[in-house]
């Protein structure tokens, strides 16, 4: 009868046969070979040899690890403007300032601007006037001069010429020059009755300083436009 025990620290082995017995103990803490001859029966035992069991995994030291940042979404390039094609790099035309509604600056500016260019380059004068604009286009006239209120008004609109505008304020000064007292006034309200509008004395020396200085007031005041 043989019996065999084994664990994980030692193995032991008992044999008898008749009246004999034979008991074997070992250590497993090295590895040996055991051999017995007992009546022709020949054992060979070989310890030692374990297979080794998985460790169980210990948890007692760790190392903390900072989390690593993930790498947010790629911004887009910024818009690049397209390059002009070449021979037009610049917008070579301009709008034209013609009419009242094209005036870069207030209308009374220009009027006030125009006169005092009258009052430096046709005939400066002590007697004092003043001015208001209507903004509205009249049936009979364009401008007038009132010799009680020395004042010169004017109709302006938003189709008005500007180069006209700069005619009415000379006609008008012309006015303001030479109609100085009551028999100016007088004689103005004569040749009217006798001559008509067009052709009283007044109305053709006022035209008369229209022909001669419109074109420089013009051109003055197309350089005080763009500059400002």
């Amino acid at each position: 009868m043989k019996q065999l025990f084994t664990n994980r620290s030692q193995t032991t082995v008992s044999i008898t046969n008749g009246d004999k017995h034979v008991f074997i103990q070992t250590n497993h803490d090295s590895p040996s070979l055991i051999q017995v001859n007992t009546n022709g029966i020949h054992i060979q035992i070989r310890t030692g040899e374990m297979i080794l069991q998985p460790q169980t995994p210990t948890y007692d030291v760790y190392e903390e690890v900072k989390p690593i940042a993930l790498p947010g979404p790629i911004a887009p390039p910024p818009n690049q403007p397209k390059p002009l094609k070449p021979g037009f790099n610049f917008w070579p035309f301009q709008k034209s300032i013609k009419h009242v509604s094209d005036l870069p600056i207030q209308t009374t500016e220009f009027v006030r601007l125009a006169l005092k260019w009258c009052e430096e380059n046709i005939e400066q004068t002590k007697r004092s006037y003043g001015y208001e604009l209507r903004y509205y286009k009249a049936k009979r006239t364009m401008g007038t001069y009132h010799y009680r209120s020395r004042k010169i008004t004017v109709y302006v609109y938003p189709s008005l010429e500007l180069r006209s505008l700069c005619s009415i304020l000379i006609h008008e000064y012309a006015h303001f020059l030479y109609i100085k007292t009551q028999a100016d006034q007088n004689e103005y309200d004569r040749l009217e009755r006798k001559h008509g509008y067009w052709e009283n004395a007044h109305e053709r020396l006022s035209r008369a300083f229209e022909s001669r200085y419109v074109d420089e007031l013009w051109a003055y005041m197309k350089g005080v436009i763009n500059c400002r």
